[in-house]
């Protein structure tokens, strides 16, 4: 299938981390960090259109960081294929993200950290 860049319209978001595309192929999700007011860091997970690079929404938001990692403590990251939940990890914790409810929840691990994760 040709391929072809998509970058982010107007990028306001910040720092870029993780990228993963979801099944349908029509939406990019990806990690951005910035400095919100008085210099708070935050981590996002931000939904953008593959078709035009429009961000369609922040899917979620974490305010805090991890002072060890620029993308504020955000690794690996996976959509599932019904697009309905994203897996990531961060700081040495493993979390579901429900996307229609921007729900975060923890998940047992029992290793110091998640190198990859994978539906």
């Amino acid at each position: 299938m040709p391929s072809r860049m998509v970058v982010p319209e107007h990028n306001s978001l910040g720092n870029l981390g993780q990228a993963v595309i979801r099944a349908d192929g029509a939406t990019l999700y990806v990690t951005v960090a910035h400095y919100g007011p008085g210099g708070q860091p935050v981590t996002q997970l931000a939904e953008i259109s593959v078709a035009d690079g429009q961000l369609r929404r922040i899917a979620y938001e974490r305010h805090g960081a991890d002072p060890a990692n620029v993308i504020f403590g955000w690794g690996p990251l996976a959509i599932d294929a019904a697009g309905q939940h994203a897996l990531i990890a961060y700081s040495g914790n493993v979390a579901r993200i429900d996307l229609t409810t921007g729900q975060l929840t923890e998940l047992p691990i029992v290793e110091n950290g998640a190198f990859d994760v994978a539906w």
